[in-house]
């Protein structure tokens, strides 16, 4: 392996395609480094050499930063309560670099007005998405699109009622899906599997995240119950207009409630 990374080296279309490489799967292996240390942390039932937590409110909104040095690795995760919540691991020559890194860190985010305080593990700051495509086991008997059509009927119900993150949506280039769809060109479920069928935070603005935070844990057993009926179970409802107004109007209901307390 030395000697034909040697010889990549020796020409430069060869270090270019090393350089590249090293980019690309040097995140792949911070995340895998960080996985294997924590898991160890577990089976010795160890604290982490540092960890800080702070939060800022600013404009009715609450941004959170979660710092935690083990060895020479730190993992970072910071986000917004109502937005998205991205995780990150940096590696160090030596343990007392991590730490001066994430101390640096720490008093960087001060002078920026957030604050030290007690960590809570909650939604707000750990979850990064509502549903994914591949957490549903889809009866043997149906097509796979099926495990689409739960979220593609919620994701319908956001974009009619403007709860998407109009940001993202332009820099995904999805404006061309989303208009096609308030035509009734497209549904829900075909522009959620457009997406791999995942529901996360940031394509949600802040009003879709405060609802869907609080009651997105609910929406699937509601589906059952207040649409799907007697069907065998949610992947049996079709992907008709018909349903998708039922589910509309089942969750602006709980919308409203919300809305109203």
């Amino acid at each position: 392996m030395k000697k034909l990374i040697q010889r990549l080296l020796d020409n430069k279309a060869g270090a270019f395609l090393v350089l590249i490489l090293g980019i690309l799967i040097s995140p792949f292996v911070a995340i895998f480094k960080w996985k294997e240390i924590t898991e160890r942390l577990k089976e010795e039932n160890k604290e982490p050499d540092f960890t800080k937590y702070l939060e800022r409110n600013a404009d009715n909104e609450t941004s959170f930063i979660n710092i935690t040095v083990e060895d020479t690795w730190i993992r970072v995760e910071e986000g917004e309560f109502l937005g998205q919540v991205s995780k990150s691991s940096h590696g160090k020559n030596s343990k007392e670099s991590a730490l001066n890194w994430a101390n640096q860190l720490v008093n960087d985010k001060i002078s920026e007005g957030f604050r030290i305080t007690k960590y809570i593990e909650t939604q707000e700051n750990t979850l990064t998405k509502y549903d994914d495509w591949d957490w549903h086991e889809v009866p043997e008997d149906l097509d796979e699109f099926q495990g689409y059509v739960p979220g593609g009927l919620y994701l319908g119900w956001a974009i009619d009622r403007g709860l998407l993150n109009h940001e993202f949506i332009k820099e995904s280039g999805l404006n061309k899906v989303i208009a096609d769809f308030k035509d009734r060109k497209i549904t829900g479920p075909k522009i959620y599997e457009n997406i791999d069928g995942v529901l996360d935070k940031e394509l949600l603005n802040k009003a879709g995240n405060r609802f869907s935070l609080e009651y997105f844990d609910s929406y699937l057993s509601d589906l059952k119950i207040g649409v799907a009926g007697d069907l065998p179970s949610i992947y049996h409802l079709d992907d008709t207009w018909d349903n998708f107004t039922k589910v509309s109007e089942m969750l602006d209901k709980k919308l409203n409630k919300m809305d109203n307390r």
